[in-house]
């Protein structure tokens, strides 16, 4: 007989569907745990005398209760919560769609004719009390620009008052300052950057701002030299193509950790800016393969995603192909369409909530709405069939309703790729599957990166 507690970053957590699962501090993601340890664990108080068993073995080798100490108890956020809703332990929330810059490409741009809407505190508080209600543990927080919001400080505060965190801020990085990166630090664990560049010599042009490529290059100086968590988004075109190698360099040298290259996505605001300024898909996917096999040929550090292409972590030698999502070992037509929808929805500055924020502003172009949180609230929504069907929905739905999915014998790696991109490209259907994965795989994307990267150890093999 013993007394335990569970390990001080642990909480027992139980949703609809999910109810045996913990959590970790700064984690967020929900691990399940088979109905006989989670009863275990809810014993993991120390308060109870417990006998050895097979399921508390299991606990204490993972890490999850460990040996109680004298007068040791659990703090409230670790004790069991129970919530009515599907799992949901990350929310996106757009603050405010205020912008001082005024980007070729954004919805969100300063002088877009829409009006520029803005989440008010107390409308975020009533928000964030929804969330804690449905299980949030983490918040990524976007905008228009969230550091324009003049609440941004106190809304910062709130999330962490309800004992949730901040993983991720999405800046143009043009208001980040010392004073603003020691405020973060005093919350607790910092949260990741993520920051837009565009491309040395053409990221004022694309940003639509004087000096935005030198606040920019500022800003990740300043997150370098402070151990700042931070990822540099860059978005690649026919235009800036050029200065993609020299820019790849440039941020090495600056420290960057993390470099995520995305294909800049023909919204109406970039057809009508930059008429012909896309990449195709093909030409986007022979980009990203040509640069990341220069890439690896280098001894650079940073680890390096092309947007639904691939991920090269310089490290370990390794990568990964973002088009596969699993092995046909381990398919199964019960998986979720897409582990992103899956537990992370998104609120935008008008208060409509959306399956993920890559459908915003395609939803909200076509006039599409799932429900306002400002006027229903976050949990009833959670809780509809309108916003679950889309962000619940299993891949054998697709299938059920005679998707060219069922007859692909490249289903079980892709299982029908991005949604968001489906709708995109379809124009109504919020399951459809992915065009642009069917080009990757059906052209022997997959086979050529391997080819080109043979040197480097593929984790996620196409065979």
């Amino acid at each position: 007989m013993g007394r335990y507690i569970l390990a001080p970053d642990v909480a027992l957590r139980s949703w609809e569907g999910s109810p045996s699962t913990y959590i970790r501090r700064e984690s967020a993601r929900p691990m399940r745990l088979t109905r006989d340890m989670f009863d275990t664990a809810l014993l993991c108080d120390g308060a109870h005398d417990l006998p050895g068993s097979a399921a508390l073995a299991r606990l204490l080798e993972g890490g999850v209760v460990r040996h109680c100490g004298p007068e040791e108890s659990l703090t409230n956020w670790q004790r069991h919560r129970a919530y009515p809703c599907r799992v949901t332990p990350w929310l996106a929330l757009e603050i405010t769609d205020r912008c001082n810059y005024n980007c070729l490409h954004c919805f969100n741009a300063a002088d877009e004719s829409k009006p520029q809407e803005e989440l008010t505190f107390e409308q975020i508080l009533t928000i964030l009390d929804g969330a804690e209600a449905a299980g949030v543990q983490a918040v990524l927080i976007t905008g228009g620009e969230p550091l324009l919001h003049r609440s941004f400080r106190d809304i910062v505060r709130a999330i962490y008052e309800r004992d949730m965190f901040i993983h991720e801020i999405n800046t143009n990085g043009s208001m980040l300052d010392q004073d603003m990166i020691d405020f973060l630090r005093s919350m607790g664990k910092l949260p990741e950057l993520k920051i837009s560049f565009d491309g040395l010599g053409f990221h004022d042009w694309m940003r639509g701002k004087a000096g935005a490529e030198r606040d920019a290059l500022r800003a990740f100086e300043l997150c370098a030299g402070e151990h700042v968590p931070f990822r540099v988004q860059m978005n690649v075109n026919k235009v800036n193509l050029p200065s993609l190698r020299d820019s790849l360099l440039c941020l090495a040298d600056l420290g960057a950790p993390r470099i995520r290259v995305i294909r800049t996505t023909m919204t109406p605001r970039w057809q009508k800016n930059v008429p012909d300024g896309c990449l195709s898909w093909e030409e986007y996917y022979e980009t990203a393969l040509e640069n990341a096999a220069w890439y690896a040929g280098r001894h650079l550090k940073p680890e390096l995603n092309f947007w639904h292409f691939i991920t090269l972590k310089p490290d370990s030698r390794t990568y990964r192909l973002d088009r596969v999502r699993c092995q046909p070992s381990a398919f199964r037509e019960e998986l979720p369409i897409c582990p992103t929808l899956y537990g992370m929805p998104a609120v935008g500055a008008n208060g409509r909530i959306y399956p993920c924020l890559q459908y915003s502003g395609t939803m909200d172009f076509r006039g599409v709405c799932l429900g306002n949180v400002v006027q229903t609230g976050l949990l009833p929504l959670l809780m509809g069939d309108k916003y679950g069907s889309i962000a619940h929905a299993r891949v054998r739905d697709r299938l059920d309703r005679g998707d060219k999915c069922a007859g692909c014998r490249y289903h079980p790696w892709c299982a029908g790729g991005c949604p968001a991109l489906g709708y995109l490209a379809d124009g109504k259907d919020f399951l459809k599957h992915d065009p642009s994965a069917c080009l990757f795989f059906e052209n022997g994307w997959a086979e050529r990166v391997e080819k080109a990267l043979r040197d480097w150890i593929d984790l996620t093999p196409v065979r």
